[in-house]
């Protein structure tokens, strides 16, 4: 990825941030490392990452895991199979698919070190632990974070009583290049439906639309649409918001906690995405309310435009957000305080 590395990326502000350019420089790195450490498993899987890990627990370290906990649609392979004609095509995908699964699952869950220390945000995660290895600590997420740091601050009144939508970028999307997967949209379509959608809702509940750009859009690259779009102001936007628009971003978290209505949207392109598509309605399904195809306006119900379950948006804060048992009032200086006890 040295395409990427000439970028003006956030490490580049950072003394502390080492980028190695090798695996023997990242292992020469190791070596000089203190015999009793902490790191964080925040990494990409594959086997280069597995064996690193273990020649960081070798060395003395003590692995720590923070749980990003989002809702998970399970056999999303075996569904899209079941729901096409069944071709040996089709069946052949679906076999290399489940081999493929069996691996990772080998790669990811049997051979890479445990965890000594999980800290879980929600306690879906909490339920599953019972490895006698792994010390769970009830925590919460870094969007809870976000939303302890901004919730008392003033409103803004640019941003207030407005629609927000939520970019994902999903056309250009620097992660989903990163993981080799293809892009759910072509820019052309996506954003010539998302702004006939943005006029039909401003015309309709005379509210303006701001558009929160995904934190890794190229600020240099301009978006095909009339609308403002607003780049590192997202949990501002969202608390300031009357409505909030997504697919499946994870900062449907904030909109949650700040008690904002959510339109969880597909189009008709997206919904040929299957693994986007069953995503999304995994996320409308758990707060009790559907996904709207945004190619067809007509079956917008405006009436319930701005509704949301209380009840649903209480489980998820429950589930995925914040752990109830939690101890902790400020995520970082709290989990500093937590690693220097345990330093013998």
């Amino acid at each position: 990825f040295n395409n990427l590395l000439d970028e003006d990326l956030f490490y580049k502000k950072h003394k502390n941030f080492v980028r190695f350019k090798s695996f023997n420089e990242c292992q020469r790195h190791i070596n000089n490392l203190p015999n009793n450490f902490f790191f964080v498993d925040d990494w990409d899987r594959n086997i280069l990452c597995n064996i690193l890990q273990h020649k960081l627990v070798k060395k003395g370290g003590i692995k720590i895991v923070f749980n990003t906990n989002i809702p998970v649609e399970y056999n999303i392979r075996l569904k899209i199979f079941l729901n096409q004609k069944k071709t040996l095509s089709a069946a052949t995908d679906l076999f290399f698919r489940f081999i493929s699964l069996l691996y990772r699952k080998i790669l990811y869950t049997v051979s890479l070190p445990k965890p000594k220390y999980l800290f879980c945000g929600g306690n879906l995660i909490t339920k599953k632990i019972r490895d006698s290895f792994t010390e769970v600590v009830p925590s919460y997420q870094f969007d809870y974070q976000k939303y302890l740091d901004i919730k008392n601050q003033d409103k803004i009144k640019e941003y207030e009583n407005s629609i927000i939508y939520i970019d994902q970028a999903y056309e250009n999307n620097y992660d989903l290049e990163l993981a080799n997967i293809d892009h759910p949209t072509n820019e052309k379509f996506h954003w010539d439906t998302l702004n006939s959608f943005f006029d039909f809702l401003s015309k309709n509940t005379n509210k303006k639309v701001l558009i929160a750009a995904h934190p890794r859009r190229d600020k240099k690259i301009k978006i095909n649409t009339a609308y403002t779009v607003i780049y590192g102001e997202t949990e501002h936007l969202i608390k300031n918001a009357a409505l909030v628009i997504t697919h499946d971003s994870t900062a449907v978290n904030l909109a949650i906690l700040f008690n904002k209505p959510l339109m969880f949207v597909t189009t008709n392109e997206i919904e040929k995405a299957k693994i986007f598509f069953f995503s999304i309605k995994k996320f409308a399904k758990e707060l009790n309310t559907q996904e709207t195809n945004v190619n067809k306006l007509d079956s917008i119900n405006l009436e319930n435009l701005f509704y949301f379950n209380k009840d649903a948006y209480r489980r998820w804060i429950s589930l995925y957000i914040r752990s109830p048992e939690t101890n902790i009032k400020d995520l970082w200086p709290d989990f500093i305080k937590f690693i220097e006890s345990k330093i013998v």
